[in-house]
């Protein structure tokens, strides 16, 4: 990756990015080229207040060894892909109560095309708990075949104090349908000591939200010093 930064005598910019080269390569052990993801970003804003924009051109290859199923019954043919698409991203100051990220990409895609919107939102109650949402829209036409694929998350964080936190992630998607609960609490002793419990649940929407697993997990790792 190369990247070239800037700082303009702007009243709100802070600084621009430009971004001509990324390159991301993935070979097997014969070095045969699986994927890549070259990138370049003719514009990166950072401004003032802390906020981010991006303006983003991706090409991207893929070798697929067999037949793929992408959602459904829809298929993508075992070969080789390449194609190009477009991308924007905001993301506004982290430390602020609520704060956005959104994303958008629309282009070409394997056979066809596909158009992707991405917001998540943060909320800081306080110091001690926090919400986020996370939405993921897709509208793709693959294989002369046209779907939507949708996801939705929520994550919630409950910090009673620097020794013991919580959070909780549950997601759901429109292909299986299932909803997806994880917990965890983590407790520190002592600094280099943990203890963990975890519960999944997951709901199965094939069959009227009926329970489909649970899973229960503690460790513990305690340190001994001599």
């Amino acid at each position: 990756a190369f990247r070239y930064t800037t700082r303009p005598k702007m009243s709100l910019v802070k600084k621009i990015t430009l971004k001509p080269v990324d390159l991301d390569d993935l070979t097997d052990i014969n070095n045969n080229l699986l994927t890549r993801k070259y990138e370049i970003r003719p514009l990166g804003v950072e401004f003032k207040s802390g906020d981010n924009f991006e303006f983003n051109i991706i090409n991207r290859y893929e070798y697929l060894d067999e037949d793929f199923n992408i959602f459904g019954d829809v298929i993508i043919p075992r070969g080789v892909y390449e194609w190009w698409n477009n991308e924007i991203q905001f993301y506004s100051k982290r430390s602020r109560q609520i704060s956005l990220n959104l994303r958008a990409n629309w282009g070409n895609f394997y056979t066809g095309k596909r158009t992707r919107i991405s917001p998540n939102i943060n909320f800081k109650l306080n110091k001690n708990i926090a919400f986020s949402t996370y939405i993921s829209y897709n509208n793709i036409k693959v294989s002369g075949k046209w779907f939507e694929a949708q996801e939705y998350g929520g994550r919630f964080v409950l910090n009673v104090s620097t020794k013991l936190t919580s959070r909780t992630f549950v997601q759901w998607n429109n292909e299986d349908k299932k909803i997806n609960m994880n917990f965890l609490i983590r407790y520190i002793p002592k600094i280099g000591s943990n203890i963990y419990f975890v519960y999944n649940q997951i709901w199965d929407g094939l069959l009227h939200y009926g329970i489909q697993r649970r899973t229960g997990i503690a460790k513990i790792e305690y340190l001994f010093r001599f």
